[in-house]
């Protein structure tokens, strides 16, 4: 969890003390949870990836919260995908591999303009059938069957 934007987190945990923040993942010392602790943030910890999905399906949004450094500059996070493919909102840092998304991801630079892409996606615009179908489709071709179906294809190609 090193490359969590902390500062965001409590930032938005203390601007929205009645929402509950869920993070799933490993708590480790790179990790300044101490920022977030808080009654309205739950680290969950480390759960079996087969576990996951479960948890993503109770989130109302799903937030990518990274912290803007070389890394967010430079990674393209599978859980953008996996969010995007669960259909439910999300919302990011402005981040590269975000920004690929920008027509079905809420992206913000500064903390109030994450907060404020956070109560759009709690709207119902958000959350219709037409939103979830968007949203599911630019998951579509990042999917593993997708991207093996891609290869192969190249590889026929090349025999």
């Amino acid at each position: 969890m090193y490359w969590l934007d902390f500062d965001l987190l409590r930032s938005l945990a203390l601007a929205r003390p009645q929402w509950s923040f869920a993070f799933v993942g490993p708590v480790g010392r790179l990790a300044d949870v101490d920022k977030i602790r808080l009654p309205n943030v739950h680290l969950l910890g480390r759960k079996p990836y087969e576990d996951v999905p479960a948890y993503v399906k109770g989130f109302d949004v799903c937030l990518n919260p990274y912290l803007m450094d070389e890394t967010a500059a430079n990674c393209s996070p599978l859980k953008l995908y996996e969010y995007l493919a669960s259909g439910r909102p999300v919302v990011s840092t402005d981040m590269p591999e975000a920004r690929k998304f920008q027509d079905v991801v809420g992206i913000g630079e500064t903390h109030a303009e994450i907060l404020a892409r956070l109560e759009e996606a709690l709207g119902s615009e958000a959350t219709s059938p037409a939103a979830v179908a968007r949203r599911l489709a630019a998951a579509l071709p990042h999917s593993w069957d997708h991207r093996f179906a891609n290869t192969e294809q190249v590889l026929e190609g090349l025999a």
